[in-house]
């Protein structure tokens, strides 16, 4: 692996994150579940949702060291390049012109 793909701001930013959502999907809650009583599986269903999520992102991370999920941030990142470097060539791609 040349470069990690985590920084320490990411596992500061994750909890914060965590919270948030957590924070707004109570809320959400609160306020529908009176019209539909299965709002009260809301949060716990989200909750196991970022779980997962999270624990699939540091698998392919720690364990696989990159994988498909990794090449596609990857070209994803030089696309967004290709954007600000040469936005003629960016939409060429974004047409199907694959021969630049």
């Amino acid at each position: 692996m040349d470069k990690p793909w985590y920084t320490w701001i990411d596992f500061v930013l994750i909890p914060l994150y965590f919270t948030i959502l957590v924070y707004l999907a109570r809320n959400i809650k609160q306020k529908r579940i009176t019209e539909n009583p299965l709002y009260k599986y809301y949060t716990r269903g989200l909750i196991a949702k970022l779980f997962g999520g999270l624990c699939v992102c540091f698998i392919y991370i720690f364990y696989y060291e990159g994988g498909d999920t990794i090449g596609f941030f990857q070209s994803g990142r030089l696309v967004a390049l290709m954007l600000s470097a040469d936005t003629s060539a960016f939409f060429s791609l974004m047409a199907g012109n694959l021969n630049q």
